[in-house]
């Protein structure tokens, strides 16, 4: 078991998918902080500072963009590595959120065991 748990904001506005993630995130001994919203990832961020940020792009009220926008520019926060995890899967998707700065991409439906491959290659 690791000395310190990773830190997880999970930002995903279906709640099944959001329960479902946080929950195995959780068995695998992370500590996860789940929101449904741009807008309370962003909150949550004003007193958790997390490892690394998974978020969903398209959502009610704002996109997943909008998040990786905002922290790329706030001191403190620039440098946390933020997934991808969507639906969207065309290439310009994938290109548009690698070019924002976006760590990884990965297209729903996912493997549980692939998310964790991926948290672990993101936080080398």
């Amino acid at each position: 078991m690791p000395e310190k748990s990773i830190r997880i904001l999970l930002v995903e506005d279906e709640k099944n998918i959001r329960e479902n993630i946080a929950t195995l995130l959780n068995m695998n001994d992370f500590d996860v902080r789940a929101t449904a919203s741009v807008q309370e990832a962003l909150l949550c961020l004003e007193t958790f500072i997390p490892d690394i940020i998974l978020c969903d792009i398209i959502m009610p009220g704002s996109y997943g963009y909008v998040l990786l926008e905002t922290i790329k520019t706030m001191p403190g926060l620039s440098t946390i590595p933020l997934v991808f995890l969507t639906a969207k899967s065309e290439k310009f998707d994938f290109e548009k959120a690698t070019s924002m700065g976006a760590s990884a991409y990965l297209t729903k439906p996912f493997k549980f065991a692939n998310l964790l491959l991926t948290i672990n290659e993101v936080l080398k």
